[in-house]
């Protein structure tokens, strides 16, 4: 991998011609062995529906749902370093942690949401949604981790101070009982709903308004905000099972890009590279999708999961791809940078 950025420079800048092609033929075959690399770690397992890597870019936040057990692994051992245990019972829908990397959230299918101790794992608190058995669709930290904002089926938007677990607002959403999926800005109090009818919104969190709605006539799971905050992605899926996403601008709510190639099911999961060029998504095909933002060009497509695949995130290098499936089995994968 280090070899690459300067061959990527002699191909372009080489005053000799021969150096030149040389290093243009080598790198398309070095980007192959690097995409290539491939270590597994089966930190969770079946029915894993989350998971967050943590800023660092080493540790990841998942659930074993069969221990009933929270946990931090380190991502260069392979090794548990946090364990949390007796809060979600049935299993963790979603999962965050503070930006002051001192708590960590998790929620599930019975309106629960537990909040924990980063270091110790201890269950500190249980927060009331209000809605027992409603599906909690989405936790977040405010970016100064004083408050947990949660998406809640049949109940809305929830904000609870994290110090004292009182609830500071409820925002009723528009469509009641078809919440997907909810997530929140990294940079501003903005948050956004997505319905499983294909209605989205983007709200401010401190006003209560809607700032834009899409209403994009197909299902949407996976949806992530870009490191600035100035974009978000769509996992889309249509009724000819052609799974697409979209990129549009948070500001405006314009439409930046759209791309297909998640053929028979959902993109699950998309995220951004940390510098915004690119998106990478995974879902019920089992496949990983990597594309330039900027052109919709596909860089590159891994085959490399059995199961669905229900999580991915670049590493803050930008040279590592981690991605998670439904059987709770980890990947980290080689992209040449």
């Amino acid at each position: 991998e280090p070899v690459l950025l300067p061959l990527r420079h002699a191909a372009a800048t080489a005053g000799d011609a021969e150096v030149r092609v040389r290093a243009q033929r080598l790198i398309p075959l070095l980007e192959q062995k690097v995409f290539a690399l491939e270590t597994s770690f089966p930190f969770a397992d079946r029915l894993c529906v989350d998971a967050a890597l943590f800023p660092d870019g080493r540790s990841v936040l998942c659930y074993r749902r069969g221990l009933c057990r929270l946990q931090v692994c380190d991502l260069e051992t392979g090794k548990e370093t946090v364990q949390g245990e007796g809060g979600n019972q049935w299993g963790a829908l979603c999962l965050s942690y503070s930006r002051d990397d001192r708590l960590l959230a998790s929620g599930d299918g019975q309106g629960k949401i537990c909040l924990w101790d980063r270091k110790s794992g201890k269950l500190l608190r249980t927060l009331d949604t209000g809605r027992r058995y409603a599906g909690v669709r989405g936790v977040a930290f405010s970016p100064d981790s004083k408050s947990l904002v949660a998406g809640v089926e049949g109940s809305g938007i929830v904000q609870w101070e994290v110090a004292t677990g009182k609830e500071l607002k409820r925002i009723p959403l528009e469509e009641r009982q078809t919440l997907g999926k909810m997530v929140m800005s990294p940079t501003a109090p903005i948050f956004c709903a997505a319905h499983f009818d294909g209605h989205v919104r983007l709200w401010d969190l401190n006003t209560g308004k809607v700032l834009h709605r899409f209403d994009l006539a197909a299902g949407t799971v996976g949806i992530n905000f870009s490191a600035d905050g100035k974009r978000i992605a769509f996992g889309l899926a249509n009724g000819s099972f052609l799974g697409r996403i979209q990129v549009r601008d948070v500001a405006t709510g314009n439409l930046v890009r759209e791309f297909s190639g998640h053929k028979g099911g959902v993109p699950r999961a998309v995220a951004f590279s940390p510098d915004g060029a690119l998106i990478v998504s995974g879902g019920q095909d089992r496949k990983i999708h990597v594309w330039k933002v900027a052109t919709g060009e596909e860089v590159h497509c891994y085959d490399t999961h059995k199961d669905e695949v229900i999580f991915v995130a670049f590493r803050p290098d930008g040279r590592r791809i981690l991605s998670a499936d439904e059987a709770g089995l980890f990947k980290l994968l080689g992209f040449p940078r």
